[in-house]
C-alpha cells in the first residue's frame, strides 16, 4: 500500500505523452516534494505536541508557500512553473535558514546543502537555464555563508577563504560531471525516441497490411448467410489468434447457388474445416492456398469423393510447397494442414466423411451422447508419412441431428485451471444440446473467454455446428 501511494506522488501530473526527459524532471521534483512534506509534517506535529508555535507556523507556512503550489502546478501539468518554484524557494528558504539557525558553530552547515543544489540544477533545467541556476545556488551559499560570518563576527582569515574556494570547485566539479552524464542520458534517450518511433511507424505499417490481409482473408471465407441458407440453425465460431487465422472453413455447392427447391433434388453440400500449420501471417498464406485448392478440386475438376478430395488436395499442396521452397522430392516437407470434409446430401439424408486427423462430432435428435467419427491419422501436405490413403465414413442422418467440425484451438486452450481438455468439450456441447445454435455459439464464445481469462489465447479457433 506504502509502494502504491509512493508511486501516485512521484507520477503527480505525468501523462502518457509526456517527453521521458520531462517526465524524470517531474518525478525528481514530485520525489523532493513529498519527502519534504512528510519531514513538514512531522516536524508540525512534534512543534505542536512541544507547543512551539512559533517554529509550527513557519512549518505549515513552508507547507502552504511551497510544498503545496508544486504539488498543484504539477497537477494543473504546469510543470516549468513547478520546477522553477521548487527551485529557486528551496534555494532561498535554505539561505535564511543557513543564517539564521546555525549561528552558534563556526561554519554553517546547511549552508553546504546549497552547494548539492548545483546538481539539481542541471537535472531540472536544460540549456542556460542551468547554468543561471547553478549560479543562482551558488549566490545563495555565498551570501549565506558571508552573511553568518559578519552576523557571528567572524574574521575572513585564510581558513574561510579556504573553505570558500574549496566550496566553488565542489560546486565546479559537481556541476560539470552531473552536465556530462545528463548530456549522454540526453542523447541516449534521444537515440531511443528515435528508434522507437522508427519501431512504431514500421508496427503501424506492418498491422495495416495485416489488417489488409484480413480483409482478403475474409473475402475468400464463404459468408455465413450462404451456409445459412441450406442450415438455417447453424453457426460458425470463428476466434483468430491474432488479426488473421491460420483456421479456415470451406463450403460449396457445386451445382446450385441456392437452396433446393424440391425435396427430391440430389444436390451435395460440401463443408470442410482446416486447421493449417502455424498461426497469423503463415498460416493464413496456407489458407489461401488451401480455399484456392479445393475450389479447384471440387467445383472446376467436379471430383465429389471426399476421399478423392483429400488425396488431390494433398498431392497439390505437396507440390506447391516443394515449389515454393525450393525443396527436392526426397526432402522432408513439414508444412500443411489438418481438416475434415463432410459431403452431405440432404434428400437422402446421407453424410460422407473424409478427414485428415480432424474428427466429425454427430449429437442426433433427442440423445444424450455424443458420436465421434475419426479422420485418419495423416495429414494434408507433410511428407513424413508415406503411401496415405484417405478413407471415407458413409453415415445416416436425419433432421435436428447436429453436426460438429471445428478446430483444436478450443480444447487445447489454457486457463487458470490448466488445459481446457476434448473432454470438456465434449460435456459443453452436450449440456447445450436443447438451445438454438445461435445461441450455443454465444455459449461457446463466453465460456471460452472466461476459460481463458488473463491467459493469451493458445491457437486459433473455428467451431462449426449445423443442424439438419
Amino acid at each position: 500500500m506504502l509502494f502504491r501511494w509512493w508511486k501516485q506522488a512521484l507520477n503527480n501530473g505525468i501523462h502518457e505523452g509526456l517527453e521521458l526527459l520531462t517526465s524524470r524532471q517531474v518525478k525528481t521534483v514530485n520525489g523532493l516534494n513529498t519527502i519534504a512534506s512528510l519531514f513538514l509534517i512531522g516536524y508540525v506535529l512534534i512543534n505542536l505536541f512541544t507547543k512551539n508555535y512559533q517554529a509550527l507556523f513557519l512549518d505549515l507556512a513552508i507547507l502552504g508557500l511551497v510544498c503545496f503550489p508544486i504539488y498543484w502546478l504539477h497537477r494543473q501539468r504546469k510543470y516549468t512553473y513547478g520546477k522553477v518554484w521548487a527551485f529557486f524557494t528551496v534555494n532561498i528558504l535554505l539561505m535564511l535558514v543557513a543564517t539564521v539557525n546555525e549561528l552558534n558553530r563556526s561554519i554553517s552547515n546547511t549552508s553546504v546543502i546549497l552547494i548539492g543544489l548545483s546538481v539539481l540544477s542541471v537535472l531540472l533545467f536544460d540549456g542556460r537555464a542551468k547554468y543561471f541556476a547553478a549560479f543562482f545556488a551558488f549566490l545563495c551559499y555565498v551570501f549565506s555563508h558571508l552573511t553568518f560570518l559578519y552576523i557571528a563576527n567572524k574574521n575572513f582569515n585564510i581558513e574561510n577563504v579556504l573553505y570558500m574556494i574549496n566550496a566553488m570547485v565542489a560546486i565546479a566539479i559537481i556541476f560539470t560531471i552531473t552536465n556530462l552524464y545528463k548530456e549522454d542520458f540526453i542523447a541516449s534517450q534521444r537515440f531511443i525516441l528515435e528508434r522507437n518511433e522508427e519501431i512504431e511507424q514500421r508496427n503501424a505499417d506492418m498491422i495495416e497490411s495485416i489488417s489488409y490481409a484480413e480483409r482478403i482473408q475474409k473475402a475468400l471465407l464463404p459468408q455465413e448467410q450462404n451456409l445459412a441458407k441450406f442450415f438455417p440453425n447453424s453457426f460458425i465460431s470463428y476466434l483468430p489468434k491474432h488479426i488473421i487465422s491460420g483456421d479456415f472453413y470451406w463450403f460449396a455447392s457445386p451445382h446450385l447457388q441456392h437452396p433446393p427447391k424440391t425435396e427430391n433434388s440430389g444436390i451435395d453440400l460440401f463443408l470442410a474445416v482446416a486447421d493449417c500449420t502455424g498461426h497469423g501471417v503463415p498460416g493464413a498464406f496456407m489458407t489461401i492456398i488451401g480455399i484456392t485448392l479445393l475450389d479447384q478440386i471440387v467445383n472446376q475438376e467436379n471430383i465429389h469423393a471426399p476421399a478423392e478430395i483429400l488425396h488431390k488436395l494433398d498431392e497439390r499442396l505437396v507440390a506447391v510447397l516443394q515449389q515454393e521452397s525450393n525443396l527436392h522430392h526426397e526432402q522432408a516437407l513439414h508444412d500443411g494442414m489438418d481438416i475434415a470434409l463432410i459431403k452431405i446430401n440432404l434428400p437422402q439424408g446421407k453424410v460422407t466423411f473424409a478427414g485428415a486427423k480432424r474428427p466429425l462430432w454427430i449429437i442426433h435428435k433427442n440423445s444424450t451422447e455424443l458420436e465421434v467419427y475419426k479422420g485418419d491419422k495423416f495429414p494434408i501436405g507433410s511428407t513424413q508419412y508415406k503411401n496415405k490413403k484417405f478413407t471415407e465414413k458413409h453415415l445416416t442422418i436425419h433432421k435436428e441431428d447436429r453436426l460438429y467440425l471445428f478446430s483444436d484451438g478450443y480444447a487445447d486452450q489454457f486457463g487458470i485451471q490448466g488445459k481446457f481438455t476434448v473432454s470438456r468439450f465434449k460435456e459443453l456441447l452436450l449440456s447445450q444440446t436443447h438451445l438454438e445454435m445461435s445461441i450455443q455459439k454465444s455459449t461457446l464464445e463466453r465460456n471460452f473467454q472466461q476459460w481463458k481469462g488473463e491467459e493469451e489465447q493458445t491457437d486459433d479457433v473455428l467451431v462449426i455446428g449445423i443442424e439438419i
